[in-house]
């Protein structure tokens, strides 16, 4: 199973495709790639990131360290944080929902940390995710 749901290298996903993917998750897809934008993000592209599995993600980035992609997924999408182990013990010993921390526990650790895709599927997990993100940032320097 792929992350995201545009998985065709040759076919970047248009903007309609991408909207019609997202479903019900489109305002929020909307409000947190604002939010990373206005915040953190001074360049962002369309990739085709990490092969096949992976497809197509509004990738996001301050300078040239990356903040996060974006995944469309059909009816939402999954949202991809990269987090020093340090960063992820500390982020383990908040209140977490149930879900977002599953994910961290299964993400497979390696030297520099772990890269943790979240799947959105509800509105706690968006909370979970700006505050990993923000961790992300102040992980980086850049918050």
């Amino acid at each position: 199973m792929s992350i995201g749901c545009f998985t065709e290298k040759k076919r970047r996903p248009t903007e309609e495709e991408i909207i019609q993917a997202l479903g019900a998750r489109r305002e929020d897809w909307l409000a947190l790639a604002q939010f990373l934008q206005e915040t953190y993000a001074d360049h962002e592209e369309w990739k085709f990131m990490y092969g096949k599995k992976y497809g197509w993600a509004l990738h996001l980035q301050a300078g040239k360290k990356l903040v996060s992609n974006l995944f469309p997924t059909q009816g939402s999408f999954t949202v991809q944080v990269n987090l020093s182990e340090e960063a992820v013990q500390a982020a383990l010993q908040t209140d977490l929902n149930p879900h977002v921390r599953q994910v961290i526990l299964a993400a497979h650790p390696f030297p520099e940390g772990r890269w943790i895709w979240i799947p959105v599927e509800s509105d706690d997990d968006l909370v979970d995710i700006h505050a990993l993100l923000e961790r992300r940032m102040k992980m980086l320097g850049l918050a």
